[in-house]
This record gives structure tokens, C-alpha cells and sequence, in this order.
């Protein structure tokens, strides 16, 4: 099913990134899935991906290959395309996008073998969920179940309350423009600046009212309160403009860091608990019990200063799914490890927090504490059903209750089951995606607004930013009438 021509163009490449990665034979006539999985190398991952290997042969009678890939974005397209023998996949709207997956024909549909070899996989899901999914009317991924309603906020360190005399309840945060007076307390507290990281990347959009139409950061956007459904750049609306205004006077201003941070960079800048902690923190779901996942991978205590109401999209439900190759050659063993991972709470909770006794303590039937001295944590988001993890200190006994009641609360997206079809389009999509890449710490405040943003749309026009606009909003209108 691999084109030949995209073999023959990534061989070079990809022997350089494959170096280290790649898969394992089958050994002994014993059947091995090979499954890419975007987690982290642990001290002990070897170890723990061996115990989960071995009670997958004694569950569904095949061992299982998990390879740790780093830096995901950038190398699993590359694996892809080379052809590599793989078997599972993590695939979004914004990693590793599935749109473009479909188009290239790298994932295999999957409505046959969800009902005949995974009927409790099958029935995890209503039906509204699975028809939000499909892209051309097929299903070719497994939305790992989690909090569906995308709502991003901003968290500030707990200890900034008492540190900068916060007064969170009588203050308006709503806006990004809003935390000014946040910068500036820092500045005249520590004489320094603050850290911000990009906050227009991922859902950051939503808090301006826009929906994603083709995957994070692409030109195409409705209006989410626009019944008309008209899909504009959202890179040529006032909002940006006045985004990308605010960061550039704050970095002139020495209100924020002028070099760019991720979210990654928190655990290199934490400070003692009675002093300032520097930071302002984008979280793109304001999900129950946020702050004990953050604090669980950054050692710090956080509280929510702005949460924005939840919305359930076509882009939200595929944030996060597990694939299966096109070409792999145990389709039926892939779907049914699949829903292991999703149905079977010991062998999910194994892969997302390790061996108890060693890397954590149970204190109570679904509660634990995790070890100080032998640290082994996965984000439990990447692997499978969240609903099935183990309860953290700080999180309420019923969050994966409440997490259910948000989801069916939240806004539903005017054009929930609204896939787009990127081949007419799928060079203009990636050349734009090349401009925004560029162009990325313009974002951030960290260009020269005032020649880089006509460059940048410049750029946009000369990349076919207009034909992507033109085709979405052909495809939601034909869509929109076909209701």
C-alpha cells in the first residue's frame, strides 16, 4: 500500500532516524506486534514493557514489541513512509496528524474488526463519539478515553498567591491580556521577567472563540458561535493581530522572557516555596485533576486562574488515538492489544505508573503514592482509557466521574462529524504548515512584529493559504447540507 515514490524519497532519511529505533522479528514462531508509542524512556521501561509483553501472550497470545519514540512528531512520518514493519501507532490532530495519515494511506479502517475481534472496545464508546471520528465515513483510530471537552486555561504556581499577594477570587482572568498585572508583579517582585509559553499553539485558539478545522495550527477556523459556519484564517483576524501585539510589547517591556519556553522548561526554573516562581502556564484541557497530573510530572503545585468552557469537536475526540499500520500483518492481535489497553485496568495501570511495591504504594483499592526513590511515570493520556488510572494525591476520589460529567455537559461543535478531505488540498496544507513553522516564535512575541507578520502572510497567500479556506469551506457547507 506504500507508494513507492515517498519509500524511495525518505530511504536516506530514514536509515539515519531509524538508527536505534526500529522493530523486532518474530521469534520462534511466536507472534510479536511492534508498536510505536509515544511515551518516555524510564529507567525502568525495559523491565516494565517486558512484564506487559508477557501477560499480552498469556490475555490475547502475542507479545508485544513497545518502542519509547522520541521526538514523535518529527520521526514517526519518517517511519512510515520508509515502509518499516510496524503494527501500532499514535496518531492525532495535532502529532503525527491523522488527516494526513488517511490521505497517505497509512492506517487500515477499522469498523470490521472493532465489532467482530474487540466488541468491548466497541461498546466503550457511544455512538456519538465513533461517528466524530470517522474521516470519510471510516473509522481509523481509537480515541483513548479521557476528558473529550477541550477547554484550554492558564495555571499559575500555588505559591505565587501568597508570594505576590494574589487575590484570585476578586481578579479577572479571563484574557490573556489580563495577566499584565501578573507580569508586572513578578518584574517589581523579583526584577526580572516572567515565562510564558505559547499559548496560540495547540486549543490555544479556542480561547479567542475558534474551532480548528484541519489540525493544530493549519489556516482554517470557524467561528465557534457563527451559524453560518464560514471558515476563515484565523492568522488574518484581529485576534491574532492583537495576540501576537500584546506578546511583542511584553517582551519590549520586560514583562516576559524574549527566548523561547515549552512547558517542558517548568522543572529548570523552580524555586523555594516562599519565593516567586516565575511562570504562567498554558494548559491546553482544563480537565478535573490537572493540577495532581502536572504536579506529578513537574514537582510543583499549581492552581487554575482561568478554566474556559469545554467544547466536544471532531479535533478534540481524535487529540489522541491509537492506530493500526495499513500494512501490518496482525491486524486482528493490534486491535485486540488495543483494547487491552483500554478495557483491561492492570496491564493499563502496569504501562502508566510500573510495578507496585517499586514505583509506587497503594493506599487504598484505586489510590497510590508514588515512590520519591524510584521514579517511573507515563502519560497515561498517550497509552489508553484515563478512567482506568490509578488516583493521585490532590485528585478527588470521583475524578474520573466528574471528568464523564463534564464531557456530557460541554458544548457539542457545530460541525462535530466534520472530517475534512485534505486531498485536494494536501500540498497547500503542507506548504502552510512549513510558513507557520517559520514563523512560530512570531507567536511567542519574539520576532519583529511589524515586518514579520506581512512577511508571514505574505508567505500564507504564496503557500495557498486562500485554496485551503476556499476547499473547508466548500467541504462544511456540502457537509452542512447533506444534515
Amino acid at each position: 500500500m506504500k507508494k513507492t515514490l515517498a519509500i524511495l524519497l525518505v530511504l536516506v532519511m530514514a536509515l539515519g532516524v531509524l538508527a536505534g529505533c526500529g522493530g523486532t522479528k518474530d521469534n520462534d514462531g511466536e507472534k510479536t506486534l511492534i508498536w510505536y508509542a509515544r511515551i518516555n524512556k524510564e529507567p525502568d521501561s525495559a523491565e516494565v514493557f517486558q512484564k506487559v509483553s508477557d501477560m499480552a501472550k498469556e490475555k490475547i497470545g502475542v507479545a508485544v514489541d513497545i518502542i519509547a519514540l522520541e521526538d514523535y512528531h518529527g520521526k514517526m512520518p519518517v517511519i512510515q513512509a520508509s515502509g518499516e514493519d510496524y503494527d501500532i501507532v499514535y496518531t492525532s490532530s495535532v502529532i503525527n496528524n491523522i488527516y494526513n495519515n488517511v490521505n497517505d494511506g497509512n492506517l487500515l479502517p477499522l469498523d470490521d474488526l472493532l465489532k467482530e475481534s474487540a466488541p468491548k472496545l466497541w461498546e466503550l464508546f457511544g455512538e456519538e463519539i465513533w461517528e466524530g471520528v470517522r474521516i470519510g465515513g471510516k473509522i481509523y483510530g481509537v480515541p483513548n478515553q479521557q476528558i473529550f471537552a477541550r477547554g484550554p486555561g492558564y495555571m499559575i504556581p500555588t505559591q505565587n498567591i501568597k508570594a505576590l499577594g494574589l487575590d484570585l477570587e476578586n481578579t479577572k482572568y479571563e484574557t490573556l491580556e489580563d495577566y499584565e498585572s501578573y507580569f508586572k508583579a513578578i518584574k517589581e517582585k523579583t526584577g526580572s521577567y516572567g515565562y510564558l509559553p505559547s499559548t496560540w499553539g495547540g486549543d490555544g485558539p479556542q480561547l479567542y472563540g475558534f474551532e480548528q478545522v484541519i489540525g493544530s495550527e493549519i489556516p482554517g477556523v470557524i467561528r465557534v458561535t457563527d451559524d453560518s459556519l464560514e471558515v476563515i484564517n484565523q492568522y488574518e483576524t484581529q485576534e491574532f493581530i492583537d495576540h501576537i501585539n500584546l506578546r511583542t510589547r511584553w517582551v519590549k517591556e520586560g514583562l516576559i522572557s524574549p527566548m523561547k519556553v515549552t512547558i517542558d522548561d517548568v522543572t529548570k526554573y523552580l524555586t523555594a516555596e516562599d519565593q516567586v516562581m516565575p511562570w504562567l502556564i498554558f494548559q491546553n484541557t482544563c480537565a478535573p485533576g490537572a493540577e495532581a497530573i502536572f504536579k506529578k510530572n513537574n514537582n510543583l503545585d499549581v492552581t487554575y486562574a482561568t478554566k474556559s468552557e469545554g467544547l466536544v469537536s471532531s479535533y478534540s475526540l481524535v487529540s489522541t488515538m491509537a492506530a493500526i499500520n495499513s500494512d501490518s500483518r496482525y491486524p486482528e492481535e493490534a486491535i485486540k492489544f488495543i483494547e487491552l489497553l483500554n478495557t483491561d485496568p492492570e496491564i493499563y495501570n502496569l504501562l502508566v505508573y510500573g510495578f507496585e511495591g517499586k514505583h509506587y504504594t497503594k493506599t487504598g483499592d484505586k489510590t497510590i503514592e508514588l515512590s520519591t526513590e524510584n521514579s517511573y511515570t507515563q502519560p497515561a493520556w498517550a497509552i489508553g482509557n484515563t478512567f482506568n488510572a490509578y488516583i493521585l494525591p490532590g485528585q478527588d476520589l470521583d475524578v474520573h466521574e466528574q471528568t464523564k460529567a463534564v464531557n456530557d455537559a460541554a458544548r457539542r461543535s457545530p460541525i462535530l462529524g466534520f472530517a475534512p478531505d485534505q486531498e485536494p488540498i494536501k500540498v497547500e496544507v503542507a506548504n502552510c504548515r512549513a510558513v507557520v513553522e517559520e514563523y512560530a516564535d512570531l507567536t511567542d512575541g519574539i520576532m519583529d512584529t511589524e515586518t514579520a507578520y506581512p512577511a508571514f502572510i505574505e508567505k500564507l497567500k504564496a503557500a495557498g493559504c486562500d485554496k485551503i479556506i476556499a476547499e473547508l469551506n466548500k467541504q462544511i457547507q456540502e457537509w452542512k447540507a447533506s444534515k
